[in-house]
């Protein structure tokens, strides 16, 4: 009986971000490298938090949301302005 063939995590990153046309995109890369550093990691303590990372990057990119960085000052600016109107 042949071996079973080993699929790598990038691989099958790969083979997800292909039909998304995302393979060139930030996100597409950025889930290219978790996927990378999860082939490499040497344990599960290494793995957990990378993996968790790259599922969260996947989420974004199939459901075509934009990751943003908020801006405290902005949060402050709409907290005091809801305060004003309401």
């Amino acid at each position: 009986m042949p071996a079973a063939k080993k699929t790598t995590v990038r691989a099958a990153v790969d083979a997800e971000l292909r039909p998304l046309m995302q393979t060139s995109t930030v996100y597409g890369r950025t889930a290219q490298r978790l996927a990378d550093l999860l082939d490499g990691a040497t344990s599960q303590r290494d793995a957990a938090p990378v993996s968790r990372e790259l599922r969260l990057v996947m989420e974004q990119i199939r459901s075509g949301a934009v990751l943003t960085e908020s801006d405290p000052l902005d949060e402050l600016s709409q907290r005091r302005d809801s305060r004003r109107t309401g």
